[in-house]
């Protein structure tokens, strides 16, 4: 499309404004004066003083009536210039175009408002398509079936059919083309009807001078015959910027003039791929531009037909609604707004003044329903729109319409938030809530009985639908539905197509994307339906790798890779969304209905229909994709959808101590796969947190099997599923080492124990993958066998060697508050020998050891003076500790050689607290026995075994 055509500026705008004043000034209304002092003053919003803004379309002086008559020719440049070998496809652009524009009802109406003929010309003109009245669809298609035989199929640079060839077709003779034309719509008008001539070429005619003078020439015949005409140029395969740079003599050969201006222009379509020499259509670039260029002669065509008034650019300045039908004046409400777009055929651009910004607009009635085409409604800073499809350039929602005090039993009785009932409109930059129906609604609604035919609904399809937010719209994000069923037979006779939604956020909604207001529909295997928007098939397939594939919480992306399926694979546009919620069903993966996504990218897919897209940043679990073919359809949203899985699971925690060391604890807990891939559980390792998964390993004492699958490494769980699961808790006693081993989880039981579980080798990005696994065993001090720490034994030694007794045992307290041991000696008839009961203090030597919490130790005190009390059999010891009852054990009296034996095999490996020498000497009062909490002598406070002073003389004595 030329630059003229899409030139908002200030001096088109007066230009345009001379031309209407010079048309229409005598028609003189306030309104009409109103918009035109703001056009010429350069002000963008029209606000009419005291002026209904609602007229029919009838009475509106820029653009014909419903079912105004049209009597349209195309006439197509077949000369030696479109040779492939010179320009590629371009030739072939003129016949697709012509084809999209007989299939677009948008372009070419089926109410028998458009008559058409098609000729192809070179040297001279020849009538390929005889006059024809467009009644129905099948009358489109059987013009269509023609136009197509005229396609080039040049096959490896190779013309074949009915392609032109450099230097056997005649040289490119405009003047006998508009003279065969005009001639066979004379032949055949239609009372009433407005004659255009629609000449596509690459704007180099052969006979300048007399092109110029035959258009002038029909051009002035027209009105004295009572005709309307004009003609017009579609430029192909020709680089130009402006519409002057067409040259003089070219711009002479429409009518009327100007010729940079509707009715009576040149309007050009840019070139690309697919002009270039021996463009084939097996290259996807090619293709795509060839696309392109026919989606604009179809478009450039629908702007000819429509005498495309001056778009006008209105700004609402009132977040306040106003009743239905309300005069303009000072403000300009959006209701107002689109009223005012509506009886003034359309072709308006609705934008919103700065102060508007992230305010709520509240309808108490319905919006009215856009029944115009090409009106637009911008939430977006750019006063035109900008580009809308690009996806580089950010358009948060401007401001918010909330539906929630929207009275739907009044006014135009629908529960959308902007509803449309046109073609070619855009809704875009807004943020739209809370209405019973949908967020945008494309809907035909009830048969038009201004209409030719009262049997035929309203001409809708083709509309915008991009960058937008839509929240908590009950029944979907967008709805698209096909005109009512026709007659008896139940059968739309049209179709609501060409719809396009594109790089928008639904949250909270039914069903975000809805074809036919039927829910959300699965794929079929031919995607060969009629319905809404074709019901296009949404991709086939969606996988996501994550970026590295080792998922972790720091992962840096994705890349998502897929295939669509269908004819209109390749090409197509997809777009990937991050699913923010979803619904589980009964029924497993199908039974997983999305309500929430979120747009996160945009890709092409191949010649093949498959596509690869690498998104490097941080992302949710779940993601989904719509398609949208190269005619503009959007599918709905991939369901389930794919992604990565999550676990979601509840730590598990242990509440009470264990009070039996050697008896196991089991607790039951779930684990559910709330991602859109199967998650694989692996039920190890199994970490204690603080240490390396090297040394932390406490499969022993945690383990964790599914419920009703038996024991295995891993678990898989689809996505949607959840899975029963029992870990269980053994709290068994660690040996004693010394204090560099006991960094290993093996050798600790402290009293509480914290560790976790993997859960997912490929899980999801957010997610550190782990299950958090917490027990607590009690804090009462035992004495244990060094030999089976685990046992419910424990071992205590006594060994006599010469004038010294030792005494071995081993301890272990989980939150190693010990603080003394006491020792008691026993004669062979279990009396107590009548020493005195030596109390170490052991807190302090526990510490200056390194002892680690959890970890247990063995006990080795030796006492001197055994020969002066050969009666000794036995020993009780009892240790004490801060908080809790003590432990006691006994051992008898045994060789030294024979207690050596039962811990070789494991003392090089016992951490040992090695304790002074204890003197036994006889007790004061022989009878006593050990008081339980003996304090402290003055001796053990020296440290254990240090001597007073009269017992270090006697040593020396």
């Amino acid at each position: 499309m030329t630059k003229s055509i899409r030139d908002n500026s200030l001096s088109r705008r007066l230009r345009l404004s001379r031309l209407v004043v010079a048309r229409k000034l005598t028609i003189g209304s306030a309104a009409r004066a109103a918009i035109l002092i703001a056009i010429l003053s350069g002000v963008i919003a029209y606000v009419p003083q005291n002026a209904q803004s609602v007229r029919s379309a009838e009475d509106s002086q820029d653009c014909a009536p419903p079912g105004a008559r049209v009597d349209l020719a195309f006439i197509i440049d077949r000369s030696g210039s479109f040779d492939v070998k010179l320009v590629g496809q371009a030739y072939n652009v003129q016949i697709e175009g012509v084809l999209r524009a007989l299939r677009d009802p948008s372009v070419i109406p089926r109410d028998g408002s458009v008559a058409v003929t098609v000729e192809t010309f070179a040297g001279s003109g020849t009538i390929q398509v005889p006059f024809k009245q467009i009644d129905t669809a099948a009358d489109a298609e059987a013009i269509a079936a023609m136009v197509e035989s005229l396609r080039c199929t040049a096959i490896n640079c190779t013309p074949a059919g009915s392609c032109p060839v450099f230097g056997s077709n005649p040289a490119s003779n405009y003047a006998p083309a508009i003279t065969t034309a005009n001639d066979h719509l004379n032949q055949n008008h239609r009372p009433g009807a407005r004659q255009v001539l629609l000449l596509s070429s690459d704007g180099e005619p052969s006979d300048l001078k007399d092109a110029v003078d035959t258009a002038q020439r029909v051009g002035r015949a027209a009105p004295a015959r009572g005709v309307q005409f004009e003609l017009d140029l579609i430029l192909l395969a020709r680089q130009a910027q402006r519409c002057d740079d067409f040259g003089a003599e070219i711009n002479k050969i429409v009518f009327p003039q100007p010729a940079c201006e509707l009715p009576g222009a040149v309007l050009a379509i840019g070139i690309g791929a697919c002009n270039k020499p021996c463009a084939s259509l097996d290259d996807s670039a090619v293709k795509a531009d060839c696309d392109r260029q026919v989606k604009e002669f179809a478009e450039l065509t629908r702007r000819v037909l429509r005498s495309q008034p001056a778009t006008r650019f209105l700004t609402v300045n009132t977040f306040l609604d106003t009743a239905p039908a309300t005069p303009i004046g000072s403000t300009l409400s959006l209701r107002q707004a689109i009223e005012f777009a509506n009886s003034n055929c359309g072709a308006t651009t609705i934008t919103f003044d700065a102060s508007l910004k992230n305010a709520t607009i509240r309808p108490n009635v319905p919006l009215p329903a856009l029944i115009a085409p090409d009106i637009r409604i911008c939430g977006c800073d750019e006063m035109n729109c900008g580009d809308l499809m690009d996806t580089e350039k950010k358009c948060d929602p401007f401001l918010t319409i909330d539906g929630r005090q929207t009275d739907t039993t009044m006014g135009e009785q629908h529960s959308d938030g902007i509803l449309i009932r046109a073609n070619h409109d855009v809704v875009r930059g807004l943020r739209i809530i809370c209405f019973k129906g949908a967020g945008v609604g494309i809907d035909p609604g009830a048969r038009d009985p201004s209409r030719i035919t009262d049997d035929l609904p309203a001409n809708v399809g083709f509309n915008l639908i991009t960058r937008n937010v839509f929240e908590k719209n009950v029944k979907a994000g967008v709805r698209v539905i096909d005109p009512p069923a026709f007659g008896e037979t139940g059968i739309s006779i049209s179709h609501n197509i060409g719809n396009t939604i594109s790089m928008n956020d639904i949250l909270g909604s039914e069903t975000p994307i809805d074809l036919g207001g039927d829910g959300p529909t699965p794929n079929d295997p031919d995607d060969l339906d009629q319905g809404p928007n074709t019901l296009l098939n949404f991709p086939a397939s969606l996988s996501v790798i994550a970026l590295p594939s080792d998922v972790s919480a720091t992962a840096s992306g994705v890349t998502f890779t897929g295939q669509v399926n269908g004819p209109t694979a390749a090409g197509a546009t997809v777009e990937i969304f991050a699913i923010t919620s979803f619904r589980v069903l009964v029924g497993g993966v199908r039974g997983r209905l999305i309500d929430g996504v979120t747009f996160l990218t945009r890709t092409t897919t191949s010649a093949d229909g498959s596509f690869n897209v690498v998104l490097t940043k941080p992302l949710p679990c779940c993601y989904t994709a719509t398609v949208t073919d190269l005619a503009g359809n959007t599918s709905e949203l991939m369901f389930p959808g794919g992604g990565l899985p999550n676990a979601k699971v509840t730590d598990v925690t242990f509440g009470a101590a264990a009070p039996n060391l050697q008896l196991p604890q089991t607790k039951p807990f779930t684990i559910e796969n709330t991602g859109c891939a199967p998650l694989i559980v692996s039920l190890s390792p199994i970490t204690r947190v603080g240490f390396s998964r090297k040394k932390g390993n406490d499969g022993f004492r945690f383990s964790i099997e599914p419920q009703g699958v038996g024991s295995g490494g891993e678990t898989i769980i689809e996505a949607g599923q959840v899975k029963p699961f029992t870990v269980t808790f053994t709290p068994l006693i660690p040996v004693a080492v010394s204090p560099v081993a006991a960094t290993s989880a093996l050798l600790l039981l402290p009293e509480t124990i914290n560790s976790t579980v993997t859960l997912a080798r490929n899980g999801c990005i957010d997610s550190n993958g782990t299950l958090s696994l917490t027990a607590h065993v009690d804090t009462q001090v035992k004495l244990i066998d060094p030999n089976s720490p685990r046992g419910p034994n424990a071992l205590v030694t006594l060994t006599r060697s010469g004038d010294r007794f030792t005494v071995t045992f081993a301890v272990y307290d989980s939150n190693l508050d010990v603080e003394r041991v006491t020792y008691q000696f026993l004669d062979k008839s279990g009396g107590t020998v009548p020493l005195n009961q030596p109390l170490t203090d052991l807190s302090g030597v526990i510490r200056n050891a390194g002892v680690v919490t959890g970890q247990s130790f063995r006990v080795i005190q030796p006492f001197s003076n055994a020969k002066q009390h050969p009666e000794v059999a036995s020993v009780l010891v009892t240790v004490f500790e801060k908080q809790g009852p003590p432990a006691s054990a006994s051992g008898s009296l045994t060789s030294r050689t024979a207690a050596a034996r039962i811990q070789t095999s494991l003392r090089p490996r016992w951490k040992e607290l090695v304790l002074p020498v204890i003197k036994l000497t006889p007790a004061l009062n022989k009878n006593a026995l050990p008081e339980k909490d003996l304090p402290i002598s003055k001796t053990q406070s020296r440290g254990a075994g240090t001597p007073r002073a009269g017992e270090e003389k006697e040593k020396r004595q």
